[in-house]
């Protein structure tokens, strides 16, 4: 009864327009950004999560059906949903960028051998306004994540069969949303079932932040 009673507050605040969090903003946002879902079904997913699933540890929570809410933090502003049993999910984040603004992030993501980011959005949302939408391909610096993670990793030879197999194409890299910090993780995926292109993508992390509304890559 208390989940139920705490999601009908976090509902009605968010419809009041007297709170922005990150359960507000999955409520609010546009259905194409959140897997077409509607509002309703949202807050049926909002329900299964207070009254469910929150109940199990975190590290044991597994997918509840073919949609599933599967982590909420309020406090980092972060959520994670699951989709098609755990193939595939998205996850939203935000960050404060004045009083009554709010840069928002909606990374979708599935997996095949490995995680892939198949598409990343990005908003700005200001108090008593609609959602306004960025261009991603603009925002993120693919060429630079590329660079960074290719420095003194490769042989010649291994980056001329890279770029022969268009390795380096912005599709393979994998985009991590924060949960604690501010800053987004950018790495290559890897597909553990074909050896070379595992040696090839198998590079460290590099970490990308905000200027102004571009991500630029943390030395």
């Amino acid at each position: 009864m208390k989940r139920v009673v705490l999601l009908f507050f976090f509902l009605a605040y968010s419809h009041l327009g007297l709170s922005k969090n990150v359960v507000d903003i999955f409520t609010q946002l546009p259905a194409k950004y959140v897997l077409n879902l509607n509002v309703s079904e949202r807050e049926q997913l909002l329900e299964t999560y207070y009254n469910v699933t929150i109940k199990t540890e975190e590290s044991n929570r597994h997918p509840s059906g073919e949609i599933s809410i599967t982590l909420i933090d309020i406090k980092n502003g972060y959520m994670k949903i699951s989709a098609n049993y755990g193939d595939a999910g998205l996850e939203i984040c935000y960050w404060n960028r004045e009083k009554t603004e709010k840069l928002i992030a909606i990374n979708h993501y599935g997996y095949a051998t490995s995680k892939f980011t198949i598409a990343i959005s990005f908003l700005l949302y200001q108090d008593k306004s609609d959602f306004t939408e960025l261009q991603s391909t603009e925002i993120i610096p693919y060429a630079d994540i590329s660079k960074h993670l290719n420095k003194n990793k490769m042989t010649s030879d291994e980056q001329k069969l890279a770029r022969q197999l268009e390795l380096y194409k912005q599709e393979n890299i994998v985009l991590e949303l924060p949960r604690f910090g501010k800053r987004i993780k950018a790495t290559y995926g890897i597909d553990n079932s074909d050896n070379w292109r595992t040696r090839l993508l198998e590079h460290d992390s590099v970490e990308l932040g905000w200027d102004q509304l571009n991500l630029v890559i943390q030395k």
